[in-house]
């Protein structure tokens, strides 16, 4: 029997027990699952960044409080993150990064196409490894292309 989504619409309404089945046929009508804010989490587990900058496994059925918001899901995010402070240290020692992404000049931004990390030019769109000259950023690619790739989860 196919019914209409307005039907479908009373239905899930109605008979909620339905919906599996309504779902099957009008997949748009299936509310998104997006929690409304991390404190709203039932429970997390990942990974976190002790004191001596090592990975440690934070374990399972944390709860969504203050003291456990440094808490990553993976440890490629975990990692990613620790990368991403070197590389900011690196960036500040060559001089080259004090970007305003107000001004409309180029910027030479290092990023992962998803085929290739590259130094490609951007504008308006904010990059996190960006400098304002082009010979800096292709040498610092190629100096730190291990951190860099460890920051893009790679």
């Amino acid at each position: 029997m196919k019914i209409t989504k307005e039907q479908a619409e009373i239905m899930l309404k109605k008979m909620p027990e339905m919906a599996n089945e309504i779902y099957l046929d009008y997949p748009e009508l299936k509310p998104l699952k997006v929690a409304d804010s991390w404190e709203q989490l039932n429970e997390i587990s990942g990974y976190y960044i002790i004191a001596n900058s090592c990975i440690s496994f934070a374990g399972s059925c944390l709860k969504p409080v203050v003291d456990n918001k440094n808490v990553f899901k993976t440890k490629k995010q975990a990692a990613s993150v620790l990368a991403y402070a070197q590389l900011t240290q690196l960036m500040a020692d060559c001089g080259d990064c004090e970007i305003d992404w107000e001004n409309e000049n180029t910027k030479q931004c290092v990023v992962y196409s998803g085929t290739q990390i590259d130094v490609f030019n951007y504008r308006g769109t904010f990059q996190f490894l960006a400098f304002n000259t082009l010979e800096i950023a292709k040498e610092f690619m190629k100096k730190h292309e291990g951190l860099i790739k460890t920051f893009y989860q790679l």
